[in-house]
């Protein structure tokens, strides 16, 4: 995922108070983030969408106490810190 930087020459509110829309895709793509990097679960719940590069899953069906996985470099796979498949 690219994050964008935030649109910080347009107010985030209008006239009305209503949050510019620019902004409020800015805010969807930190939120996203957000909820992706305390995201875990078993093997079989991984994430099949919303997948980028380096995008974090802490699966708690690997090893005893579970371990930490990323996508690979073409959001096609998931695997262990060391880049052997998970």
């Amino acid at each position: 995922m690219n994050l964008e930087l935030a649109p910080k020459l347009i107010p985030m509110f209008d006239e009305n108070g209503n949050l510019n829309s620019a902004w409020g895709k800015w805010i969807n793509q930190v939120d996203m983030v957000r909820l992706s990097s305390i995201q875990s679960g078993t093997t079989a719940n991984r994430p099949t969408v919303n997948l980028w590069p380096g995008r974090m899953y802490f699966d708690t069906s690997l090893g005893a106490n579970g371990k930490p996985i990323w996508c690979n470099k073409t959001a096609t796979a998931w695997v262990l810190a060391d880049g052997t498949a998970a």
